[in-house]
């Protein structure tokens, strides 16, 4: 009788062990799983900090694209307003010349006269000679 008591203790023994083995089994399955899960929220966070990171990035692209079309853009109208002042001002000399210089409508119309009788004793001059 000890002998069976000897052994059911000693099955009772190793029934507590197994199972002290699986509530350890468990606690680390349990704490695996949380690690798990940590891990996966971890890299689901990581994933949308690095979404943030590309539209920060795009946004910073478009930025400096937009800054560099807009400094473009001033020079370019900068030197279509010194090129307009350069161009009324050589417009104003042209006026300016041609005011000074011009002949009046009535000297023009002597010139022409001039030019025509010019032509026509010329021709006069030439049909003389040939005869």
């Amino acid at each position: 009788m000890e002998q069976i008591r000897n052994k059911i203790l000693l099955l009772q023994k190793e029934i507590d062990d197994w199972k002290q083995r699986a509530e350890a089994a468990e606690t680390k399955n349990k704490e695996g799983e949380m690690r798990i899960l940590k891990m996966e929220q971890e890299m689901a966070s990581l994933q949308r900090q690095a979404e943030i990171a590309d539209e920060k990035a795009e946004q910073g692209r478009k930025d400096a694209k937009d800054a560099v079309q807009k400094r473009v853009l001033e020079g370019a109208r900068a030197q279509s307003e010194t090129l307009q002042r350069e161009l009324t001002s050589v417009t104003s000399d042209r006026d300016m010349w041609q005011k000074k210089y011009e002949v009046s409508p009535i000297l023009k119309e002597m010139a022409q006269k001039y030019s025509k009788a010019i032509q026509e004793f010329d021709d006069f001059t030439r049909s003389v000679s040939d005869m």
